[in-house]
């Protein structure tokens, strides 16, 4: 390393710390706000699992229990539906209050994360996709993850060129976990029916059969996790489609109200909360969550005030690769670029 980089590095890392020290979360505050945070898996870094999984989306358990330590020494740990109750009457709210949801429902949620919310007493929501629920049924990313994956057969899979032009990089060679996140994107210009039907087609010519274990929660998990007092369950559609104009007003009836009906009849227990898949949100679909939910979170980064509207909850994205140590969790992308939202505010 040279004596320049070696300059840069311990600059970035001061000006981290600062940031760390001072950032929104420290700021003066004369009216609540609400910081919601979304994980996805939490996942050992030898786990077979992190193979077909998006860097973006893993937090190893170790990492997990070390963010929580940190948040409570700057937030009250809430459960984000008893915030909503709290907030929907006209409750006093905590100045500075941040609730741990994960999204998809995966069944290393209930083997690593439980544990730990267990240990540390913190309340956390899970939003289920709630016809996924026990199945071998996987979510196309970490399918297209799988294909690209076994780039020696490829070659001789007529199915896949849609995916190899798709594709920023050639597809001939295992490629890194960015480049597969980079394909993941472009796979979006499609629908989520085109698809899983395209995905079809690519596995069973080449021969991949189901996974090698169960990847989602099942309803014993999930009642278990109830009955910790600890877990809220939240709806996430019936099947994890995107809620935007490519689907037609009944298919939207059908994943928001059907999933909260089966989610509430499986767990003998309210439903209130949703999350949007991917983010999208279409007018019919928002009206529909407004009927049904007292709240729902986005994927749109940001601080909640009591300007936000609790059917489109603002969060932040935590993974591993921006949040292995207390200054980066505090100063990573994630949080500095809320200081422009927070004085908006």
């Amino acid at each position: 390393m040279t004596v320049a980089s070696l300059t840069r590095n311990l600059a970035k890392q001061a000006i981290r710390r600062v940031v760390a020290m001072a950032g929104p979360q420290r700021w003066p505050l004369n009216k609540p706000r609400l910081w919601v945070l979304m994980y996805h898996r939490i996942l050992p870094a030898d786990d077979p699992r992190a193979a077909t999984e998006e860097p973006g989306m893993m937090v190893t358990p170790s990492t997990f229990r070390r963010h929580l330590h940190w948040l409570r020494s700057e937030f009250d740990l809430v459960s984000l539906g008893d915030w909503v109750d709290r907030a929907r009457r006209g409750k006093t709210l905590p100045l500075r209050a941040c609730a741990i949801t994960f999204d998809d429902g995966w069944r290393d949620n209930f083997e690593f994360a439980l544990p730990i919310l267990r240990e540390t007493e913190t309340p956390a929501t899970i939003f289920t996709v709630s016809h996924m629920v026990g199945t071998e049924k996987m979510f196309w990313p970490n399918r297209v993850a799988r294909v690209l994956r076994v780039p020696e057969v490829l070659a001789g899979c007529p199915s896949v060129g849609w995916l190899r032009e798709l594709a920023p990089e050639p597809i001939d060679r295992k490629p890194t976990p960015d480049e597969i996140s980079r394909v993941i994107a472009a796979c979006k210009m499609l629908t989520d029916q085109e698809l899983s039907e395209r995905l079809d087609q690519i596995e069973k010519e080449l021969g991949l059969g189901s996974w090698s274990e169960r990847p989602l929660l099942n309803w014993d998990e999930l009642r278990s996790m109830v009955e910790s007092q600890l877990i809220e369950i939240g709806s996430h559609t019936c099947h994890h489609i995107r809620l935007n104009g490519a689907i037609d007003d009944q298919d939207t009836i059908r994943e928001v109200v059907n999933s909260q009906s089966l989610l509430q009849e499986r767990l003998d227990r309210p439903v209130r909360l949703f999350c949007y898949p991917n983010g999208d949100i279409s007018l019919s679909a928002l009206g529909l969550v407004q009927q049904h939910y007292d709240a729902a979170v986005t994927t749109r980064r940001g601080i909640n005030s009591h300007t936000t509207s609790v059917h489109q909850l603002l969060r932040i994205g935590i993974h591993e690769d921006i949040c292995r140590c207390q200054h980066d969790f505090f100063s990573a992308p994630v949080w500095m670029d809320l200081i422009i939202q927070y004085s908006a505010m």
